[in-house]
């Protein structure tokens, strides 16, 4: 592509990775003149050579291997600030905060790792745009390539970070090759570029338009590009107002910090007064004694450290008893480490009424309130997808559309046409035997089933031979009443009614 075309399709010297309307001259408030953008910079990574290489590997303000550790000695002040930065556009606190936050949080690490392996462990799907053969063909030439993709689960594992964050993204490391798919009762081969990996890109590396809020990568010395086209896969989760605001980060932070502080306080009170509380008695005649005192009071401290088990004379003993505050003093900060999980759950897997147990008559833990948690799923899967579907999809074919659309033998544009969909396999949480009876219905009235889906769902084994297969109950085939296995009546059999021979002069039955 030439740069007057490219000046042309992307509004500037390279082409960009998504749409970016211009803004229209004279209207609103006068736009902020940052962050700058280095268009030098732009021209040297938009090329081939770029496609092929990481350019976010020595990306800034700071590598991947440094923190500004944002969360160390945190305060409603320091909260406050970074929050207060991350509205500004400047996001590398933030990022930081978010990645400590969650690194250290067990309970908020697990159920974001729930979340986002609800939809990065499920099976992705490619599905053709429509019936037409051409549909279907690009589809399976589209697995052809996308099934390529190194450790492509973990790339799906990684972005919906976004989650938290509010917004994440992959950079696409293209290789040359060859795609080979089956078409037309032959195959079609095409030599191109392809998407080989997908590199995790730390939030920490992105800068964002005051106006627009339009994401740019940050190299550092080099200034800052907005996102070359082919080149990323930027995720925004759904949501009102600013990337940086979308993510469930900013609601949880402030529970967060409590239960620090509260853990930070209960391993205090512990330290303090959940160890039993030591003295010594001793006789009064040996009380006079300063040496006798002096044995006393080093087998009280050799007691208290547990080093050595003190050999006492007789008129000496020590003691034990229970630190001087009741339990109720250490029941309060687990309470409050319990609230502020609770008050993470909700934010982050979308729960309310099936966290907390429900008051009496109300039907808070039924599978209405259950459901709101696969809605959640349902919405990052699905906006996940249609970035997917462009960023990595769409932009694959169309760095190689004039190829593919000779090896298919159709105008470019029909190729564009009939680019496939995608979508994650979520099923919603029910028991295997739940599982098989919706199966087994959907069978009864006739809705085509695939057996290799039951049999990964179920881990059901293929198998192995004709002795290995499992042969269902007995069915009666009317007729002559012979009887097959289910799945042999299932696939049809066929039981003609005995004839009597025609010289017979018996009247048919």
């Amino acid at each position: 592509m030439s740069k007057k075309s490219r000046r042309r399709r992307g509004g500037s010297s390279i082409a960009f990775s998504s749409l970016e309307p211009p803004r229209l001259p004279g209207v609103g408030i006068p736009g902020v003149q940052y962050p700058l953008i280095n268009p030098k910079t732009e021209e040297r990574v938009s090329g081939r050579e770029g496609l092929e290489s990481s350019i976010t590997v020595g990306a800034g303000p700071t590598v991947d291997r440094q923190s500004t550790y944002a969360a160390t000695n945190l305060s409603p002040l320091a909260i406050q600030s970074i929050l207060q930065s991350a509205d500004q556009a400047v996001v590398l606190r933030y990022a930081d905060l978010d990645q400590q936050v969650r690194q250290r949080d067990s309970h908020l690490f697990g159920i974001d790792r729930q979340r986002r392996g609800s939809v990065a462990n499920k099976p992705f799907l490619l599905l053709p745009k429509d019936d037409s053969p051409l549909a279907k063909g690009l589809r399976d030439f589209t697995q052809s390539f996308v099934h390529e993709i190194d450790g492509l689960p973990s790339a799906f594992y990684e972005i919906l970070t976004a989650n938290s964050l509010g917004y994440g993204a992959l950079e696409n490391i293209f290789a040359p090759g060859r795609v080979r798919s089956p078409w037309n009762g032959s195959r079609v081969v095409v030599e191109g570029l392809w998407p080989r990996q997908l590199r995790w890109v730390h939030g920490k590396h992105f800068q964002f338009t005051y106006q627009g809020d339009r994401p740019l990568l940050d190299l550092g010395n080099d200034g800052a590009i907005r996102l070359p086209k082919y080149k990323f896969i930027y995720h925004q989760v759904m949501g009102e107002g600013i990337a940086a605001g979308r993510g469930y980060m900013r609601p949880v932070i402030w529970p967060h910090f409590f239960k620090h502080c509260g853990w930070r306080d209960f391993a205090i009170f512990l330290h303090l007064y959940g160890i039993p509380q030591l003295w010594g008695e001793i006789d009064r005649g040996l009380f006079n004694n300063p040496v006798m005192r002096s044995v006393l009071e080093l087998a009280l401290i050799a007691y208290g450290s547990g080093s050595s088990a003190p050999i006492l004379p007789t008129g000496m003993k020590i003691n034990a008893a229970p630190g001087p505050l009741s339990s109720g003093a250490a029941d309060a900060h687990a309470k409050m480490i319990g609230l502020c999980n609770a008050e993470e759950s909700k934010a982050v897997l979308g729960e309310q009424l099936t966290i907390e147990v429900g008051e009496s008559g109300s039907y808070k833990l039924g599978e209405v309130h259950a459901d709101s948690k696969h809605e959640v799923v349902v919405g990052d899967a699905i906006s996940l997808c249609s970035n997917l579907r462009t960023d990595l999809i769409r932009a694959t074919i169309e760095l190689n559309l004039q190829a593919i659309a000779k090896a298919f033998a159709v105008p470019p544009d029909e190729i564009l046409a009939a680019i496939p969909l995608c979508a994650f396999q979520l099923d919603r949480e029910t028991s295997p035997l739940q599982w098989m009876t919706m199966a087994e219905i959907a069978a009864r009235i006739g809705v085509p089933l695939s057996i290799r889906q039951i049999r990964e769902k179920n881990n059901f084994n293929r198998p192995a031979d004709e002795a290995d297969r499992l042969v269902g109950p007995p069915v009666t085939i009317p007729a002559d009443g012979a009887v097959v296995g289910a799945n042999v009546a299932g696939a049809g059999v066929s039981n003609p009614k005995p004839q009597q021979p025609p010289d017979s002069g018996a009247l048919p039955r």
